[in-house]
């Protein structure tokens, strides 16, 4: 179902970079929005809508979207060593790519710090959540723990990612 992944460079939109170009952006993209192309400079189309989907549902700070952009690209650059698309991502490989950016097994220029981790999680899980919503995947590939959560109002049901 999917295809094997490439490597994927990430890019910022820049309104006057496209300045007289016919027709261009086909797509509304805002100013700095992130979005990924191919080595062949075809996009990572699935990625970059959910991207784009970021300035309605939860986002829509420029701060936000370039965060979660770089997140993604950490994970799809790990995905193409594996020849794996980001919406084939199983548990098992969420595993190694914790292992990869977390552990001491890992290079040393990958690892990351745990609030970056909570970043790159929440990224995915975000991304994952929006594929499971349009009927892209079936499931995200993590599990969850429902939690209650006290507010200032009250109470309230989380669900808490369990991604290593």
């Amino acid at each position: 179902m999917y295809v094997r992944q490439m490597a994927a460079h990430l890019h910022f939109f820049e309104r006057a970079a496209c300045a007289g170009l016919p027709g261009v952006p086909a797509v509304d993209l805002r100013e700095g929005m992130p979005f990924f192309l191919t080595d062949n400079g075809d996009p990572l189309w699935l990625v970059n809508r959910w991207l784009r989907s970021l300035a309605m549902d939860g986002g829509p700070s420029p701060r936000t979207w370039e965060a979660y952009a770089y997140d993604l690209k950490g994970v799809i650059e790990f995905l193409a060593t594996r020849g794996v698309d980001i919406f084939a991502m199983d548990e098992d490989l969420v595993d190694a790519y914790h292992a990869y950016r977390r552990s001491d097994n890992g290079p040393v220029e990958k690892r990351i710090q745990p609030t970056s981790w909570n970043r790159a999680v929440t990224a995915m899980d975000k991304l994952f959540s929006w594929a499971v919503e349009q009927k892209i995947i079936g499931a995200p590939p993590f599990n969850y723990k429902k939690v209650r959560v006290r507010y200032r109002e009250g109470w309230t049901d989380a669900r808490l990612t369990l991604a290593s």
